[in-house]
């Protein structure tokens, strides 16, 4: 009889070590949830509701992984352990390998750690992924700046079209400064 290894499957053929910012582990079952980001609006006086949609949900990923201790390859795994507990807590977004579907830059949500006296060498995870996206503001100027920039731009182009109109260079009273002002009482 023939090891399972040995019986090909396009599925199986296809499975690619899972990891998190590099740290591989084990999955035993993921799962994707996502949707549509609505708002219902109900209104007095009438029975059926209007719901907005704003969009794609964030697409969040579930994993139900394992390490285990004499797992050729992947050398010893209380270390292993701890430097996938340390990407896990890592800032940022890292790189997550789904075991079918492929990379995606993900943001580790939660994740809990469990082992136990029975199944010794053997460590579970319970971890919770979020898809990173990107900010919305991307590419944004800082529209004060902006504005200080096109107010000044405009107060000179009047400066100069006056000048020019003038045949010279015109001055401009400047306006009082409010320590300038004396106020006497009456």
């Amino acid at each position: 009889m023939a090891a399972i290894s040995e019986i090909h499957n396009v599925w199986r053929d296809r499975l690619q070590p899972a990891s998190f910012r590099g740290r591989v582990f084990h999955v035993e079952t993921s799962g994707r949830k996502s949707g549509r980001r609505t708002v219902i609006h109900q209104y007095p006086k009438r029975n059926v509701p209007y719901a907005e949609d704003m969009g794609r949900d964030a697409i969040r990923w579930s994993f139900t992984a394992y390490l285990i201790h004499g797992d050729h390859g992947l050398g010893n795994v209380i270390a292993n352990v701890n430097a996938l507990i340390r990407a896990l807590e890592d800032d940022d977004a890292g790189m997550l390998v789904h075991p079918t579907l492929g990379s995606m830059l993900c943001m580790c949500d939660s994740y809990s750690y469990s082992d136990q006296r029975q199944r010794g060498g053997y460590f579970e995870f319970d971890m919770g992924f979020v898809e990173a996206g990107s900010p919305a503001l991307v590419g944004m100027t800082d529209a004060t700046a902006a504005l200080n920039n096109a107010a000044t731009n405009a107060e000179n182009a009047a400066v100069n079209s006056i000048n020019s109109a003038l045949g010279g260079e015109a001055t401009f009273a400047e306006p009082p400064v409010v320590s300038d002002i004396t106020v006497t009482p009456s």
